[in-house]
């Protein structure tokens, strides 16, 4: 059982499905694919309110530098989970490529940054970026978990 809190801003997109992963500093007790999330926003105080239940598809180590991401999927042994990895990364440097339509690899990778970052609920790899760079400073190293 993992308990995830999210800022007021993501309470709605957690809710209806259209933020279903989040990017989390390490925990002593890491989240394994399979487990029960509870999703909550306000958690400690009186206004905690639960989003959302899920299972966990998969988890993997995640840097987020100042021009880049960096995924680390070797901790990923199950077969299945790593097919769940792997097509979400497709799923989102295929749709970056095709609405972007870049001319310069530079182009692409900004694209696919900018796609990333939208995942995540933020407005683009710029906002995301400032957001961890405030909370936690950069390089910022944590799991990346996917419901």
């Amino acid at each position: 059982m993992a308990l995830l809190g999210y800022q007021k801003r993501f309470a709605e997109e957690v809710m209806t499905g259209v933020k279903r992963n989040t990017i989390r500093m390490k925990r002593k007790h890491p989240i394994k694919p399979g487990e029960t999330l509870y999703h909550y926003t306000g958690l400690r105080t009186k206004h905690s309110y639960k989003l959302l239940e899920s299972k966990c598809l998969f988890v993997f180590e995640v840097t987020i530098e100042n021009s880049d991401v960096l995924f680390d999927k070797s901790n990923i042994t199950d077969t299945e989970v790593m097919e769940h990895a792997n097509n979400f990364l497709a799923d989102l440097y295929c749709t970056a490529l095709l609405i972007g339509k870049p001319k310069t690899k530079k182009a692409a990778l900004r694209i696919c940054l900018d796609a990333f970052a939208q995942n995540d609920g933020f407005e683009d790899f710029d906002c995301m970026k400032q957001w961890f760079n405030k909370t936690h400073g950069l390089p910022f190293t944590g799991d990346f978990i996917r419901w």
